[in-house]
C-alpha cells in the first residue's frame, strides 16, 4: 500500500550520482522518498549496490523499461546530456514528477520544450543545482538581490579548481563531445559556477569569451574558458574556469558600492566601508587616500548534505507545495550562458543577452560540423 506521506521514485542512471541519491534515500536522509526502481547499476557500483538494495526495489535494464514501470510518482535523471530531453518528455508523458540533473538540457531550446511540456502536463520539473542550498551562496543571493551594500560593481570569478586527468575524458566519451556532452567545460564543471554567477550579479547584458578547445587534453570541447561580462547597471565582470591547471583555485570575489566580498574555500572575507565611497572620490584631497573600513570574517554555517537538501525539498514541494530551489526556469540561465559565451568565442565577437536562439543552433551545427 502506498505511504501517503512519501513519493516512490525511480532513478534513472546509476553510475556514481544515481547511487549517491539511492544511498541517501536507503539511509532515511530523505524521509519523504522511497526508492521502487532503478536501471541497471554501472560496473563499478554494482556489488556495493546490489547488497544495499531493499529487496521490493525492480531493477530495469533501460530508461524505457523502468518508465513503463507504475510503481512510482517521480523519477530523477542521471544520464549523459544528450539523453535528459528525451528521457524526460517520456516521464512527463507518463505522469511522473521529474528531479533533473545539470543542464537540463543540451540547449537552451531543449530545457524551453521541458518546461513547456511540464507546464503542458500539470507535473513538476526541478533541476539539481545543489549550490543553491549552502548558506554562503544563499546570503550573498540575498546580499545582491536587497542591494545591503549598494549596488553591484564589478565580480571576479576565478574557477580553475577543477582539474581533470585525461581519464576523466576516457572513461566517459560523452564529456568531450559536443554532440553528446553539449559542450565542455563549461556544460560540465562551470554549470554551478555559472548558475551562481547569474543568481547572484543578474544575467549579463553582453559578453565577450574565449573558449579554448582541446588545451589540455586530447579533446573536441574546451577545457578552458577567460570571459568578460557586462552587466545592465553597468557593472563588469571577468570570469575564467579550467581543467588544465593544478590545483586550481575557486576564488569568487564582488565589489559593491559599499562593500567587498570575498568568497574562498568555503570561507567569506568581507570588507564594509564606514564612509560614502562617491563622497570620498569627490572630496578626498589626498591624492593616494582610500576610504576607510577593514576586513573580517563572517562566520558560515555549513550544508553538509546539499544534494539531500535538494532530494528533501523536491518531495516537499510535491507533497505539500513547497517552491523548488530550482525549476525548469531556474536550470534556463546557466544554459543561456554558456551558449552566450560559445557563441562569442566562435564569432568572435561581443555577444548582446539574450540573443536569438535560433542563432545560436545554426552556430553550434556550422562548429561542429566544420
Amino acid at each position: 500500500m502506498k505511504d501517503d506521506h512519501k513519493i516512490r521514485v525511480g532513478i534513472l542512471g546509476m553510475g556514481g550520482m544515481g547511487c549517491k541519491y539511492a544511498r541517501l534515500m536507503m539511509e532515511g536522509k530523505i524521509p519523504g522518498m522511497e526508492l521502487t526502481a532503478v536501471t541497471r547499476i554501472c560496473r563499478d557500483q554494482r556489488e556495493e549496490m546490489l547488497r544495499l538494495l531493499p529487496p521490493n526495489v525492480q531493477i530495469f535494464n533501460s530508461a524505457e523499461e523502468l518508465l513503463a514501470c507504475d510503481n512510482m510518482d517521480a523519477v530523477v535523471v542521471c544520464l549523459p546530456h544528450d539523453l535528459h530531453e528525451a528521457v524526460v518528455t517520456r516521464a512527463l508523458d507518463r505522469g511522473f514528477h521529474v528531479l533533473c540533473e545539470k543542464p537540463l538540457g543540451l540547449s537552451a531550446a531543449q530545457a524551453e520544450r521541458m518546461r513547456a511540456k511540464a507546464a503542458e502536463k500539470g507535473k513538476l520539473l526541478a533541476v539539481i543545482l545543489q549550490q543553491r542550498t549552502l548558506p554562503v551562496w544563499r546570503w550573498l543571493h540575498e546580499v545582491a538581490a536587497n542591494q545591503t551594500y549598494g549596488a553591484l560593481k564589478r565580480v571576479n570569478y576565478l574557477l580553475t579548481g577543477y582539474y581533470r586527468p585525461d581519464c576523466y575524458y576516457e572513461n566517459g566519451k560523452w564529456r568531450s563531445s559536443w554532440e553528446r556532452g553539449g559542450g565542455g567545460l563549461l556544460f560540465n564543471q562551470c554549470v554551478h559556477g555559472l548558475d551562481m554567477l547569474q543568481w547572484i550579479c543578474g544575467m549579463p547584458s553582453r559578453v565577450q569569451a574565449f573558449c579554448h578547445e582541446g588545451k589540455w587534453h586530447d579533446i573536441e570541447v574546451e577545457d578552458d574558458v577567460s570571459a568578460y561580462l557586462e552587466f545592465p547597471g553597468g557593472a563588469t565582470g571577468i570570469f575564467v574556469a579550467s581543467t588544465g591547471e593544478a590545483p586550481g583555485r575557486r576564488r569568487f570575489e564582488i565589489s559593491l558600492e559599499k562593500a567587498q566580498i570575498l568568497v574562498e574555500n568555503g570561507q567569506v572575507q568581507i570588507f564594509e566601508l564606514t564612509e560614502d565611497e562617491k563622497e570620498f572620490r569627490k572630496n578626498s584631497a589626498d591624492a593616494f587616500g582610500c576610504p576607510k573600513g577593514e576586513w573580517r570574517t563572517k562566520p558560515m554555517p555549513e550544508e553538509k548534505e546539499p544534494y539531500a537538501a535538494v532530494l528533501n525539498n523536491f518531495a516537499e514541494a510535491i507533497l505539500e507545495g513547497k517552491p523548488l530551489i530550482a525549476d525548469g526556469k531556474d536550470g534556463l540561465g546557466s544554459i543561456l550562458l554558456a551558449e552566450g559565451m560559445y557563441l562569442s568565442s566562435w564569432q568572435h565577437r561581443m555577444i548582446r543577452l539574450p540573443f536569438e536562439e535560433g542563432d545560436y543552433q545554426k552556430a553550434f551545427e556550422a562548429h561542429i560540423n566544420q
